[in-house]
């Protein structure tokens, strides 16, 4: 309820009644149309959209119907270190990715200054959380570490989804704690 669309990037006035329908009358004939969701009408800030929006062409005298499934996302998030003999510390600009169940690269960020990462608004699914296999081989660095994760449609927060990277002559650390 209350949620407004954007119809080629202008906002429209009406809102959705309680059963999330809208009606919009005088829509421009034979005439291409992105329709999306105005995310920021959304009243919880983890709902989003699946689809980004759609192209429909409005027929004279006739109606299109256009769902829009609305889904509670997730967030992972965690530090990147290295491990140089007895010492571990943060890395900055290590390339996350985050992979879907084909193994296809959905996105991707850099850790902060502080080896520090987060991935917001993450929909429901399997994933996969990795450093970047091409930076990894230009920095002649390994890691033993490919974070499974699966978010559930309730909001599911991962915490901590560490990634370790090493020489590597380096020995890998104990598995204590370890996913």
């Amino acid at each position: 309820e209350g949620v407004q669309l954007e119809v080629d990037r202008g906002v429209m006035r009406p809102k959705t009644d309680a059963e999330g329908f809208l009606f919009l009358p005088s829509v421009s004939p034979n005439r291409k149309l992105v329709v999306k969701v105005d995310t920021d009408s959304l009243r919880d800030p983890f709902l989003v959209p699946l689809k980004k929006g759609v192209t429909v062409v409005a027929n004279p005298g006739g109606t299109a119907r256009i769902d829009f499934a609305v889904v509670t996302t997730g967030e992972i998030d965690g530090t990147v270190f290295k491990v140089e003999g007895d010492k571990v510390f943060p890395v900055s600009g290590a390339e996350v990715q985050l992979l879907d169940e084909d193994g296809a690269v959905i996105r991707d960020l850099r850790s902060a200054f502080n080896g520090f990462y987060l991935m917001e608004y993450v929909p429901p699914g399997k994933y996969t959380v990795r450093i970047n296999p091409d930076q990894l081989a230009r920095l002649n660095l390994v890691t033993d570490d490919l974070r499974r994760i699966e978010i559930e449609g309730d909001g599911t927060i991962r915490n901590a989804q560490d990634l370790t990277l090493r020489r590597p002559s380096e020995r890998p650390l104990p598995d204590e704690g370890r996913d």
